[in-house]
């Protein structure tokens, strides 16, 4: 065997070398990735918290006190108990009545706003999404209505343009779109949860509205005549019936890819079982 061959084959035993260290050196700092808030000194030499990503917005891996989660367990039953009987009402009303997309509830926790406590979320699919919070003992319906202020009735969705919710995990923001005359003004409202009332209210002083139609007269109304000019660029923009720069406009926006469905997605059975293991856990 000449010494160029055998160059290379020293050459290539060298690089696997070199591949085996990486990958058992990647899969070590991977099993040493910390799964629960460990203590740390950082660069300044002071103690820090480090939080790993998924307990930052998992709240099934996090650890919730019992007390909240057996709340939110007792609020579920009390939401079953209640649509079987408001669904039953309706059967004896409408025996021809379909109501198959009306049956059908789903939950979910998450870390809506920045503390610890996690949320609550009921979906009734295809209709309507609810959020709760919890303070001192108490679950709080946090989408309350000032008119009716006692009903649970939750968010609509599904009509107008209005195709649900979504929020960012840990970031105190909810947002929703919605659009008028099939599209040509387009509505984005963002919510946040104040601590103060435990409710969801307007996060800006407005909501933002984008016209995508072109504005012949410049009346701030779609006209009959304008009903067929739509257009995938903005031509205006309004809040509060005022007309704003692109530049003002960006004060009522959230820019963030970490935008989530609001929304429940396990049925009664799984969700209750998933916190009944966490309190099992403890």
């Amino acid at each position: 065997m000449n010494k160029k061959v055998i160059g290379i084959i020293v050459a290539i035993l060298v690089i696997l070398a070199v591949v085996a260290v990486c990958v058992y050196l990647g899969n070590k700092n991977k099993a040493e990735e910390p799964t629960t808030p460990v203590v740390v000194i950082n660069e300044s030499g002071d103690e820090e918290i480090v939080v790993p990503r998924e307990l930052e917005t998992d709240p099934y891996v996090s650890n919730v006190p019992n007390e909240i989660l057996d709340a939110y367990l007792k609020k579920v039953d009390d939401i079953e108990k209640k649509h079987k009987e408001e669904l039953a009402a309706l059967m004896e009303e409408n025996a021809d009545l379909d109501l198959t997309s009306l049956s059908m509830l789903k939950y979910d926790l998450i870390f809506f706003d920045e503390d610890d406590i996690p949320e609550l979320v009921v979906t009734n699919t295809g209709n309507n999404t609810r959020l709760y919070t919890y303070d001192a003992g108490k679950v709080i319906y946090a989408m309350r209505d000032e008119d009716a202020p006692d009903e649970e009735a939750g968010w609509t969705f599904g009509a107008g343009g209005n195709h649900g919710y979504e929020f960012i995990p840990r970031g105190n923001t909810l947002r929703n779109y919605n659009t008028d005359y099939a599209g040509l003004i387009l509505y984005t409202g963002y919510f946040k949860l104040y601590n103060e009332t435990h409710n969801l209210a307007d996060k800006f002083d407005g909501v933002l509205c984008e016209y995508h139609f072109d504005d012949k007269n410049n009346n701030g109304e779609v006209d009959e005549d304008e009903m067929d000019s739509y257009t995938d660029d903005v031509t205006a923009y309004y809040v509060n019936n005022k007309k704003i720069t692109e530049e003002e406009a960006k004060n009522y926006l959230v820019i963030s890819d970490d935008f989530e469905p609001l929304e429940g997605t396990k049925v009664v059975e799984e969700f209750r079982n998933k916190l009944l293991n966490l309190v099992n856990e403890k």
